[in-house]
């Protein structure tokens, strides 16, 4: 069997760090998505994936290569140019399964999702047995309130009788959240032609799944199949940074050397040999550092933090709940709470960055800089000490 992973579109709410790694690359609790994908889709017994990208995206296919995980791999390329003429979800759909020669019945997946719980191999089983159109991986929302963020769908037995695109909460017609894990059937590869040239008839888009979804539930068989446990997205640095929390709570704990004085509270620690951490620091768990970081005297790491190869910590600093790329820098006294430090970027001593903020690579801010929440800085600026900043600001 075959599954098809969408992963073309350009990620604009997750620039610049999108621009330098896709989001199938992107590191969640440590691995890249794409690890998790493909652990998932050969369990479910798939033998080969074809990944659907944009001509920037070239780096996937480095470092994936043509096998990987265990699935031969090969790669289709869309023509579009930006965001402004991607071909969306239902038009990358078709793109792939006509490029690719995709005729029989495969799986359809976002290269967006982080899921934990979802039994793909039974969903693929239900689906061969019961032969619907179509069957969606449908999450239950722990929080009703989260339902005006994504299509919901009403269940009669297994059966989909309506869909629902991010409804007011007291309009909902269910909790069930519609996540980007489709098993598809033959007949529906054929049906996206259908579809697509009756949107342009009637002057439309044919891009949003929703909309595909609430036009096929009129006339075709579409089955849900619902489950519980973790589905996150990546494709803001808010939902980047949420959903690396949660995956963080699935870690397991590594051998620690309690070395130099330092003190470790917590599970789901990993800490690796080759990390200096100085006396007096407090390392909290959920929290990875890995080879070559170095952290400074006196300062707190976590909860939910990932330190990766070869970046500091100054003294007295304070990292939670943070995504910190290769080489970055964090100076004495620094405050970063829930954010994104992409590589090689410099925070000199008394730095505060805020919430949901996104520090481009080799970005360097100097003594005493404020940033605030859901800041956005392009990568290589350079802020001037003490300079508070705020929204999103871009290389010249």
């Amino acid at each position: 069997m075959k599954a098809v992973i969408l992963a073309g579109g350009y990620a604009t709410r997750l620039q610049p760090l999108s621009s330098r790694l896709p989001k199938l690359l992107l590191p969640v609790a440590g691995k890249p998505v794409a690890a998790y994908l493909f652990e998932m889709l050969k369990d479910a017994g798939v033998k080969e994936a074809v990944i659907s990208l944009n001509r920037r995206q070239g780096i996937v296919q480095s470092v994936l290569g043509g096998e990987y995980g265990g699935l031969k791999v090969s790669y289709v390329f869309e023509e579009s140019k930006g965001d402004e003429d991607k071909l969306g979800a239902v038009g990358a759909m078709r793109f792939v399964a006509q490029q690719a020669k995709i005729t029989e019945d495969c799986l359809i997946v976002g290269s967006d999702n982080f899921v934990y719980g979802l039994d793909l191999r039974k969903m693929v089983g239900e689906h061969k047995k019961r032969k619907p159109h179509a069957t969606i991986a449908l999450f239950d929302l722990v929080d009703k309130a989260d339902v005006e963020h994504f299509g919901v769908a009403l269940l009669e037995g297994r059966r989909i009788a309506r869909f629902q695109e991010k409804p007011r909460v007291e309009e909902a017609i269910s909790k069930l959240a519609s996540t980007a894990v489709y098993h598809v059937s033959s007949s529906f590869l054929k049906n996206l032609d259908k579809f697509v040239a009756e949107r342009k008839a009637q002057g439309k888009k044919a891009d949003r799944l929703g909309d595909l979804w609430e036009y096929l539930v009129k006339d075709e068989v579409l089955e849900g199949f619902a489950f519980q446990g973790v589905w996150g997205d990546i494709g803001s640095p808010e939902t980047y940074i949420e959903t690396n929390k949660l995956a963080m709570n699935f870690l397991t704990s590594g051998v620690i050397d309690k070395q130099g004085g330092a003190f470790f509270a917590g599970n789901q620690l990993h800490v690796a040999a080759t990390a200096q951490i100085g006396a007096g620091a407090v390392i909290r768990g959920p929290a990875i550092l890995e080879d070559g970081v170095r952290v400074g005297k006196d300062a707190v790491i976590g909860p939910y933090t990932h330190l990766m190869k070869a970046s500091a910590v100054g003294d007295n600093a304070a990292v939670s709940g943070s995504i910190v790329f290769e080489g970055a820098v964090i100076g004495g006294k620094c405050q970063v709470r829930d954010s994104i430090i992409d590589r090689n970027a410099i925070l000199a001593e008394n730095c505060r960055v805020d919430d949901y903020s996104l520090i481009g690579e080799e970005c360097a801010l100097g003594e005493g800089c404020r940033v605030f929440s859901r800041t956005r800085l392009w990568p290589r600026l350079q802020i001037d000490r003490e300079a508070v900043v705020e929204g999103t600001v871009r290389t010249r």
